[in-house]
């Protein structure tokens, strides 16, 4: 499914204001998780990680050069979380 989403349309729609971040974080959360606890076992942690993740993630969305490597910068950012 996450090859034939388009990534750019939802970076863009989510950077104006519209509720698309919730749509990404629906499609990336899973694996972003699993990354998270291979780092980390603590649920609570990992949980923290991912939250922090993502609200660093839309606040430097805009920064963000190829939408499509959005899954793998929210892990990224996790891991230096």
């Amino acid at each position: 499914m996450k090859d034939s989403v388009d990534f750019s349309k939802l970076i863009n729609d989510a950077i104006n204001g519209n509720a698309a971040f919730e749509e990404l974080y629906q499609l990336t959360s899973k694996s972003a998780y699993q990354t998270a606890s291979l780092l980390l076992k603590n649920h609570e942690d990992i949980e923290d990680v991912l939250q922090n993740s993502y609200i660093k993630a839309y606040q430097k969305l805009p920064e963000l050069k190829n939408p499509e490597r959005f899954e793998s910068w929210i892990k990224t950012i996790g891991e230096n979380e």
